[in-house]
């Protein structure tokens, strides 16, 4: 098994504990690239291009990473962590250098045609939403969108502990 991590908002692989947690506690080959957060599109075409060349069998994406997968195409297994939905509601919120209209209007046409698409395989998403995720919470709207499959985690603030990840790490090895 190959897995993609998609990391959130401000990280990058180097400096990303969830990323470092599941290379540590998993035995599989875990692969994460830095992409470019104000260019939406891009970054989904980019990864698009990256799971057809490494041969990626699952996605797990984190937040804003977690939008990203959500837009990538491919039918492939994709694991959620407290998604984010509306990056342009959201991130301007946490970082200054998204407040401006560039890039608000970069994720609101990606988020419109994310909230109007018809998924084909819906069935291979999960997604993890935490109790106590004091950013947000997109559960309604992620089940709006048609998926089914969703795990709560009591106890969970947005950035996942230890007991959070093994919880997403024991569902990586049973499928």
């Amino acid at each position: 098994m190959s897995i993609l991590y998609i990391y959130g908002w401000g990280l990058v692989p180097a400096l990303c504990p969830t990323l470092e947690y599941l290379r540590a506690q998993l035995d599989t080959n875990i692969l994460s690239e830095e992409y470019d957060q104000f260019k939406p599109a891009a970054s989904i075409a980019y990864f698009e291009e990256y799971i057809s060349t490494k041969r990626i069998d699952t996605v797990i994406a984190s937040s804003y990473g977690a939008f990203i997968a959500l837009n990538i195409s491919q039918p492939i297994k994709k694991i959620l962590l407290n998604p984010c939905l509306r990056p342009s509601t959201e991130i301007p919120k946490l970082d200054e250098t998204a407040q401006n209209q560039a890039f608000i209007d970069n994720h609101v046409a990606i988020e419109s045609a994310l909230f109007n698409k018809k998924f084909d395989n819906p069935q291979l998403t999960t997604a993890f939403f935490s109790a106590n995720d004091t950013l947000f919470s997109y559960k309604a709207e992620y089940l709006a969108l048609g998926y089914s499959k969703y795990i709560d985690l009591p106890d969970q603030a947005h950035r996942l502990n230890a007991a959070g990840l093994d919880v997403i790490i024991s569902i990586t090895e049973r499928s």
